[in-house]
């Protein structure tokens, strides 16, 4: 994928930024706040995002194609 972030972010700042959230999401309290609002833990960071939502657009393409929507 070409967009790694917001428009201008550095490098730098988009390792900070998942850096951040790595930790909140290995913390105590985000995992009770998962229990607690029983939401799904589906935390990805670049690589194993991006192939996810590759597959994701790639199956949504095929759905509407068939569906004669594209």
């Amino acid at each position: 994928m070409k967009n790694k972030g917001a428009p201008g972010i550095s490098a730098a700042q988009r390792a900070t930024l998942i850096d951040f959230v790595t930790k909140m999401h290995a913390s105590a309290a985000w995992k009770q706040e998962l229990e607690t609002r029983k939401w799904a833990d589906a935390f990805m960071t670049e690589r194993p995002f991006e192939r996810d939502l590759a597959k994701d657009i790639a199956e949504k393409e095929v759905l509407m194609k068939e569906l004669g929507l594209a």
